[in-house]
């Protein structure tokens, strides 16, 4: 320095670098655990459209019509949109299994 910046000067400079260097910092990335669980919570209705809750009420009243599902609790959850992304996955799941036992292993 040539003794033109006052100590004033000098910490206004630092406090401006070091904000500029916070600011190039990557944000914190969160765990692939921590954002499928969220994910798993998430409500159905907040990932998809009217018209798909509407074809999964559907799906799931034909299924419990063809005896795959014993009551209308899945139906009633879609319906109040209260279904989340998990119960639809494990749904997914048990409705492929069950599918595969009544009818391709029995044929």
């Amino acid at each position: 320095m040539d003794g033109i910046a006052g100590p004033l000067t000098l910490d206004k400079l630092d406090q401006v670098y070091k904000a500029a260097q916070q600011s190039q910092e990557k944000p914190a990335v969160p765990k692939k655990e921590e954002s499928l669980k969220e994910t798993y919570a998430m409500k159905m209705c907040e990932c998809v459209g009217d018209y798909q809750m509407n074809q999964l009420e559907t799906i799931y009243r034909e299924a419990r019509q063809d005896k795959l599902l014993k009551d209308e609790r899945w139906e009633k959850k879609v319906a109040d949109k209260s279904i989340t992304v998990g119960e639809v996955a494990f749904l997914d799941a048990i409705l492929v299994h069950r599918l595969k036992c009544d009818y391709i292993l029995k044929k």
